[in-house]
């Protein structure tokens, strides 16, 4: 009988490998350092960017650049929590961590509700995609055929894998990286600098209020512990990843947010695609305009890129679960679901705006701290009862 704290961690990492995780090993895929960084900050900003300015205007809008600064705690919560994680779950995805510290039965349901989690930011994302398409490109045509354009490829780069996403997203962050210089150094001619003074009319009540929003797409990228097994060190390199995840995600929150508050004004509580506007009024004479066709299918590839790296998330996640061999037949199931459940959920757009705002901080602030923090506290109660055995 091994008496050391490693012979027992060893033990019991084969047994778990054994019973629950051999089919993850079977399908595993390595993602270097900069693409796990990319498929994280990608979680994140792909949707917050466009969708993220209209549903802060609910609480504030002068005022939002300072409500995006405040998303630097978030990178050192995102780090405290991945940094406990791999060192009392180590090798384990957020799925694996539940299953071995609550056990079959306790564990998945606990995996459940992270399901359910993912899930609800499918259809969400989903319906928000179709109808900026809809309203940007296609007007006329339905949304039932839109929305079935974008999930079919969605489910395709899903089925291909995680090394796929991680080469896509290796093409399209620099190309996002310079677009994005390019319509900042654009748009400048534009810029009113005293728009950037702050208002703070009702304190800091607003600001803090709007922040709440941000907060619950930053922690989304706790989604992607699901797949930490795809790092060759996570228990080094995972913590700094995601501070590097949280901190891009501030630093291109405030700079977008310094350039729509700077050029439309108050007007940002009007404007239901602020950076679309903001590529719109873009203008050179008569050979350099009308850029927003270029922008709207650059911002089209990148929620396909996040969608699909969701799909894949809740396919691995689900198989993990419920102990599958493969992940991919749950794909296109999947998406069938999703499509469905994105037009039949709400009537209209507002009442997606509404879900946004109002429901979904209450549903993902509490579950994506409350899942990752249990995993952590069950594992260390484990730990400590094996080490006790031991001795």
């Amino acid at each position: 009988m091994p008496q050391t704290r490693e012979e027992l961690d060893s033990r019991a990492e084969v047994t778990l490998l054994c019973k629950s995780e051999v089919r993850v090993l079977t399908l595993k895929q390595q993602l270097a350092n900069v693409q796990f960084i990319f498929l994280t900050s990608w979680l994140v900003m792909a949707s917050s960017a466009i969708f993220l300015p209209y549903l802060m205007a609910h609480f504030v809008t002068r005022d939002s650049w300072i409500t995006a600064g405040l998303l630097v705690a978030n990178a050192f919560i995102l780090y405290l929590i991945t940094w406990l994680f791999v060192r009392i779950c180590p090798n384990r995805t957020l799925v694996g961590g539940l299953l071995q510290g609550f056990g079959p039965w306790m564990g998945r349901a606990l995996a459940v509700v992270f399901l359910g989690m993912v899930f609800v930011a499918m259809v969400t994302l989903q319906r928000k995609s179709s109808l900026f398409i809809g309203e940007n490109l296609s007007p006329a045509t339905p949304l039932i055929v839109i929305d079935m354009c974008i999930i079919i490829p969605v489910g395709y780069a899903a089925f291909l894998g995680l090394e796929v996403l991680g080469r896509l997203s290796d093409v399209l962050t620099p190309a996002a990286a310079l677009v994005t210089l390019l319509i900042c150094a654009l748009s400048l001619r534009n810029v009113h600098p005293s728009y950037l003074l702050p208002v703070l009319a009702n304190g800091m009540d607003p600001v803090l209020r709007g922040a709440v929003v941000p907060w619950r797409f930053t922690l989304q990228s706790l989604f992607c512990l699901q797949f930490v097994h795809a790092l060759k060190n996570p228990k080094k390199d995972l913590p700094r990843n995601f501070l590097w995840v949280g901190l891009i995600v501030a630093v291109v929150g405030v700079v977008a947010h310094l350039l729509m508050v700077s050029i439309l004004g108050e007007q940002l509580a009007y404007v239901k695609y602020p950076l679309l506007e903001i590529v719109k009024a873009i203008r050179y004479g008569d050979f350099f305009q009308r850029l927003d066709p270029v922008y709207v299918g650059g911002v089209l590839m990148a929620l396909m890129l996040q969608q699909s790296l969701m799909l894949y998330i809740f396919v691995s996640a689900a198989a993990e679960t419920f102990n599958l061999h493969d992940y991919r037949n749950l794909v296109w199931p999947a998406v069938l679901v999703v499509a469905a459940c994105s037009l039949l959920l709400w009537k209209d757009g507002e009442s997606v705006d509404e879900f946004i705002v109002y429901t979904h901080p209450g549903i993902f602030i509490t579950g994506l701290l409350t899942l990752p923090t249990m995993a952590i506290v069950s594992g260390w109660i484990r730990r400590r009862g094996r080490q006790t055995v031991g001795q």
